[in-house]
């Protein structure tokens, strides 16, 4: 079945019947899974964005931030937020959030690259724009 068949089966199916669908899938994962993070995974997504994920990935192998990566990150988005957002300095920060585990050579490399990143991205999305107007003048259109 594809996606749409399934989605217009349950719009068919009574309540019940797709509550005994969902809990059969639920069972089905349980079985199927391979350790306790894709059971943890499946928990916190709840079915429904687990299913639209794994449709998604299709099989796919995806490589996620690590526990630390992903502190880093939030810990530099907060950083960064005081920063440029409410002019905070390095100084003010660190005594704002005692436990910081960033230094001010760390916080500034991610601050480049990620400015640099937006600096791409903003380039990229200009070069869209002006090819648009360049094929909007030569009588093309989208």
């Amino acid at each position: 079945m594809t996606q749409y068949e399934i989605e217009d089966c349950f719009r068919k199916k009574t309540p019940s019947d797709v509550e005994a669908v969902l809990k059969i899938v639920d069972l089905l994962v349980n079985k199927d899974a391979a350790n306790n993070k894709i059971l943890a995974l499946y928990n916190l997504l709840g079915q429904e964005l687990f299913v639209k994920v794994c449709l998604l990935l299709d099989g796919d192998k995806l490589d996620l931030p690590n526990a630390e990566q992903m502190t880093q990150n939030m810990t530099f988005a907060i950083c960064y937020l005081e920063k440029f957002a409410h002019g905070m300095d390095w100084n003010s920060i660190k005594k704002k959030y005692p436990s910081l585990e960033i230094s001010s050579l760390k916080f500034s490399s991610m601050a480049q690259s990620l400015e640099d990143y937006m600096r791409k991205i903003l380039q990229e999305e200009a070069r869209k724009v002006t090819n648009s107007e360049k094929d909007v003048e030569h009588g093309k259109e989208e």
